[in-house]
């Protein structure tokens, strides 16, 4: 709810996000490795507020910069199907 509350809610997320961005170029296909982001966030930095940048606060920008290109497709398709079963069952609706 602070968060909500201040003048600038996504304070540098959209700078966070951007170096994703630049990192997905980078290596779209491969990506660098699962768990890698904090690692690999430094050299795409675009401030440095002296704290370390664990995440990217995006879950999709995440998985792509570390799992490359198929895990954000495999978790879309995961998304796809269970909303589809959730047309033909829909007590399943609090699945996807």
């Amino acid at each position: 709810v602070q968060r909500l509350r201040e003048s600038e809610p996504l304070l540098y997320r959209d700078q966070i996000w951007a170096a994703a961005l630049d990192l997905i170029a980078e290596h779209p296909v491969k990506g660098y490795g699962l768990g890698a982001f904090a690692s690999v966030y430094p050299a795409a930095a675009r401030f440095d507020t002296g704290e370390i940048v664990h995440r990217a606060h995006c879950d999709w920008l995440e998985w792509w910069v570390e799992g490359g290109m198929a895990v954000p497709l495999i978790l879309a398709a995961l998304l796809f199907w269970t909303c589809r079963r959730t047309l033909a069952a829909p007590w399943l609706a609090g699945v996807p």
